[in-house]
């Protein structure tokens, strides 16, 4: 995600928010941003016209998707939490060689609140291995979704059973995603953490596991004929393994 920081009335204001578009997309990034009532960072940016400028920092944020994480994902969306949702599952299902099944539960008050519905429905239909479920709290008549909160039995009848090859996602208001956690973990799956593990990263997991295997007593690593993108490699499985053993790293890349 990326945080979008304005001074408004006297005060340096800033929030969050994960673009919606790919790594593929170079020299832009899009954003699906909800303008409230009461909003500040919402508003400001609603009233601004095209040419203004914003400050932006970023790109931050541990977890990497890349094809092979998981054999399946489960997602449980609520309102404009959908956008890293909807990240990952266009990485998903632009590869036709990326077998891994996406479910999502996306849950908002009314019809009118679900963002991005006209996209998410065109995916469903185009792809076998993603599934959207949609779950209202005042469902319109003739409404043939789901209605109310989210349960656990939805949780176990739209998401990929408790396994060691799964993830579930979770990214929503705070009450919302403090009860999904709730539910996910009496229904077996691993405890909700809002920041990512090492594991999490694509990237460092067969480093994990061998860190792990051999109990490696050290790895040392010079920089100088490295190129930048073998620096970056080294350097993070250096401070994988300084991590794992709660040692600390200081590591400069020159």
């Amino acid at each position: 995600h990326i945080t979008i920081q304005a001074e408004i009335d006297g005060n340096l204001t800033q929030r969050s928010y994960t673009p919606t578009s790919s790594d593929d997309d170079i020299g832009h990034f899009d954003l699906v941003i909800k303008t409230y009532p009461n909003g500040n960072i919402s508003k400001w940016i609603d009233g601004l016209e095209v040419g203004q400028a914003i400050t932006v920092k970023g790109p931050k944020g541990k977890f990497i998707y890349k094809q092979g994480l998981v054999r399946a994902l489960g997602m449980i969306a609520g309102g404009t939490g959908i956008t890293p949702m909807l990240q990952i599952i266009r990485a998903i299902c632009k590869d036709p060689t990326d077998k891994t099944r996406v479910s999502l539960i996306f849950a908002n008050v009314t019809y009118d609140d679900i963002l991005l519905k006209d996209e998410l429905d065109s995916l469903a239909a185009r792809h076998e291995n993603f599934t959207v479920y949609y779950s209202l709290d005042k469902p319109p008549q003739g409404w043939t979704g789901g209605s109310g909160f989210v349960t656990p039995e939805v949780i176990q009848k739209y998401c990929p059973r408790p396994a060691d090859d799964i993830k579930i996602l979770l990214c929503g208001p705070p009450p919302m995603v403090s009860a999904m956690s709730k539910h996910c973990e009496n229904l077996g799956y691993d405890k909700a953490r809002t920041i990512s593990k090492l594991e999490d990263d694509y990237c460092l997991r067969d480093e994990i596991k061998e860190i792990k295997s051999k109990n490696l007593e050290g790895i040392s690593v010079g920089y100088t004929s490295l190129s930048l993108e073998e620096a970056e490699f080294w350097a993070r499985r250096v401070l994988c393994y300084n991590k794992l053993l709660n040692k600390e790293a200081a590591l400069g890349i020159a």
